[in-house]
Formats: structure tokens, sequence, C-alpha cells
């Protein structure tokens, strides 16, 4: 019962914004099914090693993701627009290329209790405040 009250709470937190105004529902969907399709083992939490194999299948041809190969795989019904928005904010040193240097900044960003783990909540605002900033 207090895990159905917990997961309640984090969903409806999850539906306002940083200025109080609620979020498109679609958008509270999408980063609940990015956060499930990263959370590989399926315990909730996503780690740095769950966050490289989520990005292994974009890097064709093995010498970083490209902002090609991220539009090629980024399947969360974005625009062409925002998904390369969605790179640009993940490309944390500018260079046009995704690497594990830019996978573990975002690591570091989104783990704000540093317990070495992403939980729903820490992804949630990260998302909505790296990524997905241009949506309010």
């Amino acid at each position: 019962m207090i895990a159905v009250f917990a997961l309640i709470s984090v969903v409806g937190a999850a539906s306002i914004n940083q200025h109080g105004q609620p979020v498109p529902m679609e958008l509270v969907t999408k980063i609940g099914q990015i956060f499930h399709d990263m959370d590989v083992n399926g315990d909730f939490f996503i780690s740095k090693d769950e966050i490289s194999l989520f990005f292994t299948g974009y890097d064709q041809d093995m010498n970083g993701i490209d902002l090609s190969e991220f539009k090629q795989s980024w399947d969360y019904k974005d625009t062409d627009s925002q998904k390369e928005h969605n790179f640009n904010q993940m490309d944390k040193n500018a260079d046009g290329v995704l690497t594990d240097y830019d996978l573990a900044l975002i690591f570091l960003t989104a783990d704000t209790n540093q317990d070495g783990v992403i939980d729903f909540n820490e992804f949630d605002i990260f998302m909505r405040a790296s990524v997905y900033n241009n949506i309010s």
C-alpha cells in the first residue's frame, strides 16, 4: 500500500512543472517510457552501465553517436527539431558527438544525491531541466 501511494505521489508531482503549471501528459508519459527503457534490470534505478547500454545501439559506426544516428534511434515521437534539441542538450562538450564522456556527465548531473544510481524523481527533474527544457 505504501509503495502504491509513493508511486502515485511521484507521478502526481511529475505532472507539475517548475512554475507550478501542469505539464502535458504526453511529456510525463514520454519521460516515464524513457526511464523504463533505460532501466534494463527493472529495479527502478538507472546505473551508469544501464545508460551506456541504452545508448550502445545508437552508435552504428562505433565512433560516438552523431546527430544523424541519434535522430534515427531516439524513438519517442519527438519531431526532428526536438530530437536535435535533445541531442544538443546531451552533448555536454558540444563536439557534435555523444561519447562516454557525455554520458558520464549526464549521469553525474542527474544523480543529485550521489548514491550511484538515478531514481525516477532524479531522472524526471533532469529530463525536464536539461533535455526537454524547451517544453513548458
